[in-house]
C-alpha cells in the first residue's frame, strides 16, 4: 500500500514543502541580519533544525512512496540505531552480549516481520510479553547474577521503547479503517507532521515568550509559555487537517492533543543531560543595559572603580539610563568537528565524567576488560578543557559553593574577575582555587576511582 498522490495528498505535501522553503529562506536572512553571540548560536541552532527537517522529509518522503514495505524498513532501521544508542548508554556485561544478539537480530527483525505480514494478534504481545520472559532467561543462562534484575530491565526497558513503541508507526499502514480504504498512508503523513509541527512551534512559542521553565534541572530550554502555544497550535492545526484524515473535526482536535502531549513527555528523555553541554563566563562593557535574557548572570554599573550590582533593576527594565555597564553572560559550547560532531561537556558539573566514563571505558571493559591491568595498563586522555565555550570558567553551581567556601557572593563580584575594580585580587585568588578544588573532585577523582 503506497502514499497515493490524491489532491488531498499534494497539498499536505505542497504545503510542507512551503514551509520548508520558507523557513529555509528566512533562516538564511536571519543568519545574515542577527547580531551578537547569543543571537547568532539561537540563529545556528535554527538552521540546524531545518536542514534536519528537509533530510527527515527526504528520507521519510522516500520511504511512503515504496509502500507499506518502505515504511517497515525505515522505522525498522530507526528501531535498530534507536536501541544501539540506548544499548550504548546502558552499562551492560560481558554476559549480557549473547542476549543482546537475539534482540537486536532476532527479536527485532521478528517484530517488524509481524507488521508487515500483518499479524497483529502475535505483533501486540510479543515483546510485551514474550521478549520480556525471553531477556531476564537468556541473561540467566550466561551464569552471570550480578545485576540482574538491574541489567534485563534496562534491555527490556530498551526493547519497549525503541521498538515496540516504534513499530506501531508503520503498523498504521496496515489498518483496515472503513470509508478509508487505500489511504492509511496519508494518515501516517498526518501524525507524523502533528508531532514535528508541536516540536517546531514548541520552540518557536518558547522563543518568543518562553519565561517560566517546566523542568529547568532536566530540559532547561522547555518552557511553560512554549509547551502550551505550541500544543494548542499543532493541535488547531491538526484539527484543521481533519480533511485529509478518517476523523471529524473534533476527533482529529483530540487525536492531535494526545500526539502533541506524548510528544512532549517524549521530548524530555533526550534532555536528561542537557547541562553536560560545556559553559563559559563573558564578561562585557556596554554603554546601556541590554534586553533581559537567560544567558545574563548578572549586570553592573561601573562609575570609577565603584561596581554597583544593578542585575534586579535590568530584570524588570527599569533603568535606561546610559553609562558603564559590565554584562556578566553565560556562554554554551557550541557543536564542532573537532568533537565529532558534538560539543564539549562541562568537566565542572556533578555527573559528567561518571557518565562519559560509563560511555567509553564500560564499553572498552566489555571488549578488552580481560586486557586491563597488564596488556592495557592505564587509559590515556588529552587536555581536558574547563572553558569549553570560551571566556572564563563556569559552571551552574559555582555561585552557591563559592558563597559557601569563602562566605561572600560570586555573582556580585563577578567585574572583578576581569577589571581590576573591588578587591579583585582577593575574588580572583578565591575564583581559581575553587576551579582547581572543583576540576579536581568532579574529574580527577572519579577517573582515578575508576
Amino acid at each position: 500500500m503506497k502514499l497515493t498522490l490524491d489532491n488531498e495528498t499534494i497539498w499536505l505535501v505542497g504545503g510542507v514543502l512551503t514551509l520548508l522553503v520558507i523557513a529555509t529562506a528566512l533562516g538564511q536572512l536571519l543568519r545574515i541580519r542577527v547580531q551578537g553571540e547569543q543571537g547568532q548560536q539561537t540563529i545556528l541552532n535554527l538552521n540546524a533544525r531545518i536542514r534536519a527537517w528537509w533530510l527527515m522529509v527526504a528520507v521519510f518522503g522516500l520511504a511512503m512512496l515504496t509502500g507499506g514495505l518502505g515504511s517497515v524498513i525505515l522505522f525498522g532501521l530507526t528501531s535498530f540505531l534507536a536501541l544501539r544508542e540506548f544499548i550504548t548508554l546502558t552499562p551492560s556485561k560481558p554476559g549480557d552480549h549473547r542476549t543482546l544478539f537475539w534482540v537486536f537480530f532476532v527479536i527485532t527483525p521478528f517484530q517488524y516481520w509481524l507488521v508487515a505480514t500483518g499479524w497483529y494478534g502475535l505483533f501486540a504481545i510479543m515483546i510485551p510479553v514474550y521478549a520480556f520472559l525471553f531477556v531476564p532467561l537468556r541473561s540467566a543462562i550466561s551464569g552471570d547474577c550480578e545485576r540482574f534484575l538491574e541489567r534485563t530491565a534496562k534491555i527490556q526497558w530498551g526493547l519497549m521503547v525503541c521498538v515496540y513503541c516504534v513499530s506501531y508507526a508503520p503498523a498504521v499502514f496496515f489498518l483496515k479503517i472503513p470509508g478509508y480504504e487505500g489511504q492509511n498512508g496519508k494518515l501516517l503523513f498526518y501524525f507524523v507532521l502533528v508531532v514535528q509541527m508541536s516540536d517546531v512551534l514548541q520552540y518557536v512559542w518558547g522563543k518568543l515568550l518562553g519565561r517560566h521553565k517546566i523542568v529547568p534541572h532536566v530540559s532547561p530550554n522547555k518552557t511553560w509559555e512554549g509547551f502550551v502555544g505550541g500544543v494548542a497550535t499543532a493541535t488547531a492545526i491538526g484539527a484543521a487537517l481533519w480533511w485529509a484524515t478518517p476523523f471529524t473535526p473534533l476527533q482529529s482536535a483530540a487525536m492531535s492533543l494526545a500526539i502533541t502531549l506524548m510528544g512532549f513527555a517524549g521530548g524530555l528523555v533526550p534532555d536528561v543531560m542537557p547541562e553536560a553541554r560545556g559553559r563559559g563566563l563573558a564578561l562585557r562593557e556596554s554603554a546601556k543595559i541590554p534586553p533581559w535574557s537567560d544567558a545574563i548572570l548578572g549586570v553592573y554599573r561601573l562609575e570609577g572603580t565603584v561596581v554597583t550590582n544593578v542585575t534586579e533593576w535590568a530584570r524588570w527594565g527599569e533603568n535606561k539610563t546610559e553609562g558603564r555597564y559590565i554584562i556578566a553572560s553565560e556562554l554554551r559550547a557550541n557543536d564542532a568537528p573537532w568533537t565529532a560532531g558534538k560539543s564539549y561537556v562541562d568537566l565542572l558539573y556533578p555527573g559528567v565524567t561518571e557518565k562519559f566514563l560509563a560511555i567509553t571505558l564500560e564499553t572498552y571493559q566489555r571488549h578488552i576488560g580481560q586486557y586491563f591491568g597488564h596488556t592495557v595498563p592505564g587509559v590515556f586522555t588529552d587536555e581536558p578543557n574547563i572553558r569549553p565555550a570560551g571566556g572564563l570558567p563556569w559552571t551552574p553551581s559555582l555561585p552557591e559553593l563559592f558563597e559557601k567556601r569563602w562566605g561572600y557572593r560570586l555573582l556580585d563580584q563577578l567585574p572583578s574577575l576581569n577589571f581590576e575594580v573591588g578587591d579583585w585580587q582577593k575574588v580572583r585568588h578565591n575564583y581559581y582555587q575553587l576551579l582547581s578544588e572543583l576540576f579536581i573532585e568532579r574529574w580527577g577523582k572519579p577517573y582515578h576511582d575508576y
